[in-house]
């Protein structure tokens, strides 16, 4: 505009090639003919607009509406996700790497899903060297001696392990050569004997509780395999997993507060639906498309509400150290939802929950950089395990990340997965189920339901409206 206005004896660049029509000479102030006046005008229109919108763009809107500068909310994520690695990695190691050993493969895999396909390169790098430490440790016991029992359950800790130091580029010699010990030895050819079902139809006869680990470990053989080129050969795996998943019906939040059996089912349905987003995406290695899978990904942002409801009861209702301690909420499960929405490519500013989730786990990090252990039958986590302690913090350091899918193809374990899993949920039309939920009554079941009226006084933390705020 200033160009436009003011210049010198010649024109401005910019009027002179409009064909602006510009009186005057010398090196004074010339007069604008009226095109060149409208120009100008819509030149400082659209300099207003382009602010306006640059201002909107520094902001997102959580599920009230409420705005937030998306800088400061990065920045409060980036912290959080530092202060809880700090926080895990010495949990992990103190007494001599008690709790390291306790909880096992799961351990240093946590650092090394953050380095998988974290954006930010400090965290990245802070991951890696953590994981790369841990693993060392952690494959010393596992494969010295007959730690560990020698077992099926072995093999497995060897696999997980495997995986993350094939990707991560470490020497895995003898790991290998101890998987190929155990795996010989305890006639793990056999996959129905790998894998603990009897045969593709014993599937039908799996519980909502044992799939999560059976689910993890199908998903964990079809990497190794897919990376090793089929040194552990299978019979069955993972597409027959997710053909028979199709049928095991998911409890959807529960209406009711008072029923434990719904509150019951609910709590094993959600981990398994999460469960099978990351053994989609290899645990949260690959981007994953809503469009694959709908009625997985409508589940578990319907979760998501249902636990951010309840920590807007909480809050209300006095928080955890007021009256609101008897109402439960889930960290792990709210870590979770984030964790699978975030492996979407959503983010703050593209997905209101997601925002007013992100926020919530920022300020319920301890100075310490934990992360709350609550129980709807221990509020207080005094009676957690090992596992129970690290779970929370885990799962919620993990899901403030960041993601640059694109850092996670350039390993090989990735890239490939990628392929196979496409082809595998068109396979299998991984797409639909043979079952119904329905979120506003509160289940789920094969044919139709009658299921159960929301009764009065219901908090309607599940409802289905997804404008529901």
């Amino acid at each position: 505009v200033a160009m436009t206005v003011r210049h010198s004896g010649g024109g401005s660049t910019a009027a002179a090639s409009s064909g602006a029509d510009i009186s005057g000479g010398g090196g004074g102030k010339g007069k604008l003919s009226f095109k060149s006046a409208v120009m100008v005008v819509q030149a400082t229109k659209e300099l207003k607009r382009k602010s306006s919108l640059a201002k909107k763009m520094d902001k997102c809107r959580d599920a009230r509406g409420r705005s937030h500068d998306i800088a400061e909310l990065r920045a409060r994520r980036h912290a959080a996700v530092n202060k809880g690695m700090a926080w895990l990695s010495k949990f992990l190691q103190k007494d001599k790497c008690s709790a390291l050993y306790s909880v096992g493969d799961d351990a240093p895999s946590v650092f090394f899903e953050i380095w998988y396909t974290s954006a930010n390169s400090q965290i990245r790098n802070s991951a890696k060297g953590i994981a790369k430490k841990l693993l060392s440790k952690y494959e010393k016991k596992l494969v010295g001696g007959e730690w560990g029992g020698g077992g099926v359950d072995q093999f497995f800790e060897c696999m997980f392990v495997l995986r993350c130091k094939h990707e991560m580029e470490m020497d895995t010699a003898d790991l290998i050569a101890k998987a190929d010990q155990l795996w010989k030895g305890n006639g793990l050819r056999d996959t129905n004997l790998l894998f603990g079902v009897h045969g593709v139809e014993g599937l039908a006869n799996v519980s909502v509780n044992d799939w999560l680990l059976l689910l993890m470990r199908i998903m964990c053989m079809e990497f190794i395999k897919l990376i090793l080129r089929n040194r552990y050969p299978m019979q069955w795996g993972l597409r027959e997993a997710l053909l028979a998943l199709r049928k095991v019906p998911l409890q959807p939040p529960p209406i009711d507060d008072n029923d434990e059996e719904a509150r019951e089912e609910f709590h094993h349905a959600f981990y398994l639906a999460t469960h099978i987003v990351y053994a989609i995406g290899a645990y949260s290695s690959i981007k994953t498309t809503e469009s694959d899978v709908p009625w997985l990904y409508k589940y578990c942002k319907n979760c998501l509400k249902f636990w951010v409801k309840r920590a807007r009861r909480k809050a209300k209702a006095g928080g955890h150290e007021g009256e609101g301690k008897d109402i439960y909420v889930d960290v792990d499960g709210i870590a979770e939802c984030c964790d699978v929405v975030r492996g979407l490519g959503l983010t703050e500013a593209t997905d209101p929950w997601l925002c007013e989730a992100s926020i919530w786990l920022c300020d319920h990090q301890r100075k310490n950089g934990s992360w709350p252990v609550w129980f709807a039958e221990d509020p207080d986590g005094s009676n957690a395990g090992v596992y129970d302690k690290l779970h929370p913090s885990w799962v919620a350091t993990q899901c403030l990340r960041d993601r640059d899918f694109e850092v996670g193809y350039t390993r090989p374990g990735n890239a490939l997965w990628k392929v196979f899993m496409a082809k595998l949920l068109k396979d299998t039309n991984f797409a639909t189920i043979e079952y119904k939920i329905s979120y506003k009554k509160g289940t789920a079941g094969m044919g139709n339901s009658p299921g159960t009226a929301s009764p009065e006084g219901a908090s309607g933390e599940n409802a289905e409206d997804e404008g529901d705020k």
